[in-house]
């Protein structure tokens, strides 16, 4: 393992205020922050310790179209394990992730949502080094309908999907 024993997960997911005709500010239609960017932080840190939190605190901005602009969510895992969540509509460009280790840290600098043109950096951080890694261009949304495609009727493709779907919005609801 190249950063030792990981122990935290810290994840920022949040762009620039949307119009406010925009249906992230509609609650009938599943409008707000958390449900926007902050379920790609929340699934991330679950499938990165692979585990589900024993605890959850956060905080949520409400504003005046009764809908969470941004908010924040520290996962505690156990074991000294936690993730440390950030999103929001109403911050400049931000999509990243960190695993910070015993020995060293993983930082992915475009993380969710990636333009099938752009090229990720990842640095791996140790006391005395940076190391940058770019990773290939790549459609990860071409990439999810595909997987999406090949389990369709596979039973234990929904039975994992469905489990995960119903973990996810536990934590949704604790949030």
């Amino acid at each position: 393992n190249h950063i030792g024993t990981p122990k935290q997960f810290t994840a920022n997911f949040g762009f620039p205020s949307p119009p406010k005709s925009d249906y992230r500010y509609n609650p009938r239609l599943g409008g707000g922050a958390c449900l926007d960017a902050g379920v790609y932080t929340i699934h991330s840190a679950r499938h990165f310790f692979k585990s589900e939190p024993k605890n959850v605190y956060s905080t949520l901005f409400i504003n005046e179209s009764k809908v969470d602009t941004n908010g924040s969510a520290l996962l505690n895992f156990g074991n000294g394990e936690s993730a440390l969540l950030s999103f929001g509509f109403n911050y400049h460009y931000r999509n990243t992730y960190m695993i910070w280790g015993t020995e060293g840290s993983i930082t992915v600098k475009r993380a969710f949502s990636i333009p099938d043109y752009l090229k990720p950096l990842i640095l791996l951080e140790k006391q005395d080094s940076v190391v940058e890694i770019k990773c290939e261009a790549d459609n990860q949304f071409l990439k999810q309908v595909d997987y999406f495609s090949d389990c369709i009727g596979d039973e234990t493709c929904y039975e994992l999907w469905r489990n995960d779907s119903i973990s996810q919005f536990k934590i949704i609801d604790q949030i």
